[in-house]
């Protein structure tokens, strides 16, 4: 799957920064844990260290509470992310786009003559768009002829420069193929 790498690589930024949050929360909590009970429809809150050691904390002591929650999601989100990111990094040990194209262009130039790939190669896809047929823009009349290496006619000579370039080195290219562009129509690259 073409672009798969670059997602998880993206992902396994993204959650350890989450990571690197979720630590930075957990610096300055208080130890323990938060039990909530009902008592009347309202909720009563104890602080609980070291197995049964419960502490009433009172209803003025509003920060407590929240800070023991926030302490229990920050490991649950910790320990999730961790998961995650050894998960993506065991993936990430052997896993690159190209590897069922390179199952097909590791063999023989022979054997390849043989075999049709179930999913068409980088190249191959390259020479289709290569050899498709396309109009571009009409030239108007009077306008200087500029003539490739190639022996394309091109608008102006900086486009030569560029077209003779990509021509001695063997770049395909295709010069004012239409593009449609969302937002702006079609042009003519």
């Amino acid at each position: 799957m073409q672009g798969l790498r670059n997602m998880l690589l993206q992902e396994q930024k993204h959650l350890q920064e989450i990571a690197d949050k979720a630590r930075m929360g957990m610096s300055v909590e208080p130890e323990g844990h938060l039990r909530i009970s009902r008592d009347k429809n309202k909720p009563r809150y104890y602080q609980c260290i070291d197995g049964n050691n419960e502490i009433y904390i009172p209803r003025s002591n509003k920060e407590l509470p929240k800070l023991l929650a926030q302490r229990t999601y920050n490991r649950t989100v910790l320990k999730k992310v961790e998961a995650r990111l050894k998960q993506i990094g065991k993936i990430l040990q052997d896993y690159t786009d190209d590897e069922i194209e390179k199952i097909y262009t590791s063999m023989h130039k022979e054997r390849q003559l043989l075999v049709t790939p179930i999913e068409p190669t980088w190249n191959q896809l390259l020479m289709k768009w290569y050899e498709e047929e396309y109009h571009g823009k009409e030239f108007k009349e009077g306008v200087p002829v500029i003539l490739t290496e190639k022996g394309e006619r091109v608008r102006s000579k900086s486009e030569k420069i560029i077209a003779d370039y990509f021509y001695r080195k063997n770049i395909l290219y295709k010069y004012e193929k239409p593009l449609y562009l969302n937002g702006y129509g079609i042009v003519y690259p």
